[in-house]
Formats: C-alpha cells, structure tokens, sequence
C-alpha cells in the first residue's frame, strides 16, 4: 500500500512537471514567432494542459499576447482562480464575466463577512464613481504613487486589481488586461504586484511590467510580461 501510494504521487508529480514544461515550451515559441509549430504543440497537447486549468489560462493569455491561440475569457479566468480571491470580490467579478445580474450580486454581498467591501465592488464594477473612489482610496493608502495612474482606469480594472489573494493569480488578470489592450490595467497590476510583495526579484519584475507597459505591443512591455510569466512557471 505504501509503495503504490508513492507511486501515484511520483506519477502525479511527474505529469505536473510535463504540464508545466508544455507550457513553457509553448510560450516560448510563441514568444519566438513560430506560430506553426506553436498552433501544431497546442493542437495536439490541449488535453495534457487543461489537466490544470491555471496553467493552461496562463499559458494560452500569454500565447494570445502574441498573437497566436484564442486566449482566455474573463469568465474562464474567473471560474478557475475563484478560489484564490478574495470573496468579497467574488459577486462583482461573476457579475463582469456575465455571470449575475447587477441585484443578484448585490444580494450575495449581504451573505459574506464585509458586504460593504463587497457592494463598493459590485458598484464600481458598474460605474458608481463615489465606489470607485473608495476603491482608489484603498489602493492609494498602500501606493500612493498610484494616484495619476488611478485617474485613468475605470471600476472594472480596480476591482481585478483588488480580488487576487496571490501574485500568480494576479498575474493571470494582469495578462487579461493585455489581451484586452487595457494598458493602465497593466500597469496597475504591475505597480500593485510589486508593493504588495517582499520579494525581491518579484518586486522588480512586476514594478517592470508597470514601467514598460505604457505600450502592450511594445518590445519591452512583452519582454517584462514574458519575465513575469516564467517566473511564475
């Protein structure tokens, strides 16, 4: 019985290993420009890199980032980090990816630990300036060189800012903004990313998505996003 318990977990860790490794190879391909041999990898290997969705959204956000695959929708993003965000935001997130109505996320609220947090989500998802304000006001008490980059997002960007629980799922909504083309959203992660950890290589890498990312098709704002990926792979 021990050893065929051991057994599975070597094998478990042994198909993580070739998820993880696929996944690599085909960023980097992507990265490269080889489209062909990228599109022909996924095609054939889809099976083995949604064995864990977060690897695959990941890997398929920054294969869209140049040009290659279909992405990842924010319904999709949503559904599979749930768990890693924070509840409070839960509502307002499922409400942007189509999920809820505007009542039945106000109603949701009312059942977790800090409704109000989770009613300014859910109204500054929906443009409510006085909850976007109080939204800002958080993130500025942490950064507050943030201020001039928050006059230029919008309640959606600061309520995917806020959710994530852990830089790899921000990460995850930071690679969505760019698929999206939304810049500030980039650069807020980026700057959110690295006051909110205490490492130092993460630190610089996502205070370099925030730098260089005024451009998403610049060279040096994929290069930076391409650095965050494979950190986190």
């Amino acid at each position: 019985m021990g050893g065929d318990r051991e057994t599975h977990r070597t094998d478990r860790r042994v198909f993580r290993n070739g998820r993880l490794t696929l996944s690599r190879c085909l960023v980097y391909l992507g990265a490269s420009g080889d489209e062909e041999e990228s599109v022909k990898l996924l095609k054939g290997r889809r099976w083995l890199l949604d064995y864990d969705p977060r690897i695959s959204v990941n890997a398929r956000l920054m294969l869209r980032l140049f040009g290659m695959g279909e992405g990842a929708r924010q319904e999709e993003v949503v559904e599979t980090f749930k768990p890693l965000l924070s509840p409070e935001f839960w509502p307002a997130l499922l409400m942007l990816a189509g999920r809820l109505h505007k009542d039945e996320a106000l109603r949701r609220c009312e059942q977790l630990p800090k409704p109000e947090v989770c009613v300014d989500a859910v109204e500054a998802a929906t443009g409510d300036q006085e909850a976007v304000g109080r939204l800002k006001l958080e993130i500025e008490w942490e950064v507050s060189v943030a201020s001039l980059l928050l006059d230029k997002v919008d309640g959606k960007t600061l309520v995917e800012v806020l959710a994530p629980k852990y830089p790899s799922v921000q990460l995850a909504f930071t690679l969505l903004a760019a698929v999206e083309g939304r810049a500030n959203a980039v650069r807020l992660h980026g700057l959110w990313g690295s006051a909110r950890t205490r490492e130092p290589l993460l630190r610089q890498l996502s205070h370099a998505v925030y730098e260089n990312c005024g451009d998403i098709n610049s060279e040096g704002c994929r290069l930076a996003l391409l650095k965050l990926y494979y950190y986190h792979v």
